[in-house]
């Protein structure tokens, strides 16, 4: 009985800290806003969203001439054009509203890769504070915060690494209010903006008028 419970104390003893070891050892990152909030982030982030508002501009612009114009020649029809006429310009539209939604796929490809472009590289530089911080703390492991059920505030890492990032980087200069005003005005780090999207696209031509 004796030597059963020594067994039980030393497996207790030897538990206790693995358990405490293992808790100590884990840190979380929300590595989207880390990057986001970072002076070289958030101004790659408002560099991105003015060419987006110039390409939404550029669609807005060819959508609304072609929904002028699919008008015009929906009036012109009912009012007694003939049907070739009709029948041609309706194809005239088709394919001007075939050309407007291959320049949005051609916009939103650009987008896509110049924020690829300007991701990558600080999602590096970022990995690699993360890595130096978590041996200064003597984390074992850093997941990202999206897959933490539950973590003390201790044990986030997101403030130290933006603030870190940006003093490993003393060439960026700081955001201006303005510029965080900006961005706070924006969606959350990580929500995808959503796509240039012609109107256009979802109405169908005039028809032909029909012969009696």
């Amino acid at each position: 009985m004796k030597r059963y419970l020594l067994c039980a104390a030393a497996a207790a003893l030897a538990s206790a800290p693995l358990v405490a070891r293992a808790e100590s050892k884990i840190a979380v990152i929300e590595m989207a806003r880390a990057i986001a909030e970072t002076n070289e982030g958030g101004r790659a982030t408002l560099t991105l969203k003015s060419l987006f508002d110039k390409r939404q501009v550029d669609l807005d612009g060819k959508q609304t001439g072609l929904l002028k114009e699919r008008t015009e020649l929906e009036k012109r029809c009912k009012a007694g054009l003939g049907k070739a006429e009709c029948d041609r310009g309706q194809e005239e539209i088709q394919k001007k509203l075939f050309d407007l939604q291959q320049l949005l796929m051609q916009y939103q490809g650009e987008i896509q890769k110049k924020q690829a472009e300007a991701t990558q590289p600080m999602f590096q530089k970022m990995s690699r504070i993360v890595e130096r911080l978590a041996k200064q703390k003597g984390f074992e492991v850093v997941v990202d915060k999206q897959a933490a059920l539950h973590f003390k505030p201790e044990l986030d890492l997101t403030e130290l690494a933006i603030t870190t990032y940006n003093a490993d980087t003393p060439g960026v200069a700081p955001l201006t209010a303005q510029e965080k005003a900006q961005l706070a005005a924006m969606p959350p780090p990580g929500t995808p903006p959503p796509p240039p999207d012609p109107k256009a696209a979802k109405k169908a031509p005039p028809a032909a008028p029909k012969k009696k």
